[in-house]
């Protein structure tokens, strides 16, 4: 009888004490589980060349492509060096992860890890315009002449554009001359110099003096080899028309960053601190 007593009071007093504490006696604790990693969280350098080494292994094209995408998050010279192998994966998705993981790093291995790989995009229809456009997003001079080089007989016109996208983001003389090299060999194809005149525009920040249709495209030639020789380069256009200064920032603006990427003064402080950059001939409005 006493032990009949004692069972009773204790199954009284274990849902008085859950209560208390605030929790069910029915309903079981859930047991905590080690989720999955988190596919925003930057990886440390080491882990992100685990990652890596892991996508080589993998023969899935889609995991191989996350893997490359989560580890290209990390702006490091030893995973800038290790994405080079990817530039060349017969797939697709896997070569514009490694492409967009080097386009947004700062670290100079980006630049020379994409240059290697130059001739392998020259006739990539699927990957070659973010290729280019990777090459401009640095806003290095080592960029232009694989820019310039065959330019004027490329495979598919999303190349072309998107080389001559890439000069205008290189603030350079440079950039300019290439550019006045390349028109030479398109003043009979309209769209073709048009792309060219609007890259000159954004690169002097202004726009070529309007005139008669007819005689129009030896007007804009005898422009940009004014300019040229003027040699003036804008730290980043600011007085050419809406829709083209949004295009240009909507083409260059970095994963994260604000819609005003803030003044010229700010730009070229970030410039000097590299991915971007320009080069130390490259001074806004200064022959």
């Amino acid at each position: 009888m006493i032990r009949i007593a004692v069972a009773l009071g204790l199954c009284l007093f274990v849902p008085r004490l859950s209560a208390l504490q605030g929790q069910d006696p029915r309903v079981e604790s859930p047991k905590e589980e080690a989720g999955p990693q988190d596919p925003k969280k930057i990886p440390e350098p080491r882990e992100a060349l685990a990652l890596l080494e892991e996508a080589r292994k993998t023969k899935d094209p889609a995991k191989r492509a996350g893997l490359v995408e989560h580890a290209g998050r990390r702006d490091d010279r030893l995973v800038a060096r290790a994405l080079g192998p990817f530039l060349a994966d017969k797939e697709a998705a896997v070569r514009k992860a490694a492409i967009l993981a080097l386009r947004y790093m700062r670290n100079e291995e980006a630049l020379k890890t994409l240059l290697k790989a130059a001739k392998r995009f020259e006739k990539d229809k699927e990957t070659g315009p973010d290729f280019y456009l990777a090459l401009g997003q640095q806003g290095r001079e080592a960029a232009i002449p694989v820019l310039e080089y065959r330019a004027w007989n490329p495979q598919y016109g999303s190349l072309f554009r998107a080389r001559i996208q890439a000069l205008a983001h290189i603030r350079s003389r440079r950039s300019l001359k290439a550019l006045e090299r390349i028109s030479r060999k398109f003043r009979r194809h309209g769209w073709m110099l048009e792309q060219i005149k609007e890259a000159f525009e954004l690169l002097v920040d202004e726009r070529p003096p309007k005139g008669r249709k007819k005689g129009r495209r030896s007007e804009i030639a005898r422009w940009i080899q004014k300019k040229v020789k003027e040699g003036k380069v804008a730290i980043e256009p600011r007085n050419l028309p809406r829709k083209i200064l949004q295009r240009y920032e909507r083409t260059w603006r970095r994963p994260g960053e604000k819609k005003d990427g803030g003044s010229g003064k700010k730009k070229r402080k970030a410039r000097k601190k590299g991915g971007g950059g320009s080069s130390p001939d490259q001074i806004g409005g200064i022959k």
